[in-house]
């Protein structure tokens, strides 16, 4: 029951949500649950829309953080799938694929492969790695005024980044 009602509260109320859903998901303790609570919060949020920037946040916030290290190389599988299938539904494409998780249960080279893995998943614009900074040089910014949108293609970005320009062009 308690996996069910923590499903519902990511379909739901995500932003309102998502501190209380990050603690229970971390203070699960008691894995004979199948699905278990940290199992249904990740295949909530696969579920959400990939244009969802709360759900994007939220989870690259999670598994992006130190105490979701130890879960990458763990035996079972249950929480390395849950993570690859929800960043790459949010992504809409392949973010994490299955040579990013093969070194992870390996104790020499389990520590680099997370690291690599992290790398990836602020790359693809969670929490950190996805913030972009452009600098537009004298020689480019002809009519660009102050408020004008800027619409790019950057790869590693889902939805497309929109940047609003905060000083005109000296």
């Amino acid at each position: 029951m308690r996996a069910e009602a923590a499903a519902e509260l990511v379909r739901v109320d995500l932003a309102g949500q998502g501190a209380f859903l990050r603690e229970i998901f971390f203070a699960e303790q008691d894995e004979s649950a199948y699905p278990n609570v940290r199992q249904t919060i990740l295949d909530a949020v696969s579920r959400k829309p990939a244009t969802d920037d709360t759900a994007r946040t939220f989870l690259a916030g999670l598994l992006l953080d130190p105490a979701f290290r130890p879960l990458w190389g763990r035996q079972d599988e249950r929480y390395r799938n849950g993570a690859r299938r929800a960043v790459n539904a949010l992504a809409g494409r392949d973010v994490i694929r299955d040579e990013d998780l093969r070194d992870l249960r390996d104790p020499e080279r389990g520590p680099k492969a997370v690291e690599a893995l992290e790398a990836r998943i602020r790359a693809w614009g969670g929490t950190g790695g996805g913030l972009v900074e452009i600098r537009i040089s004298p020689s480019t910014t002809g009519a660009l005024r102050a408020g004008d949108v800027l619409i790019s293609g950057l790869s590693g970005l889902n939805p497309p980044a929109r940047h609003h320009v905060t000083q005109s062009a000296q």
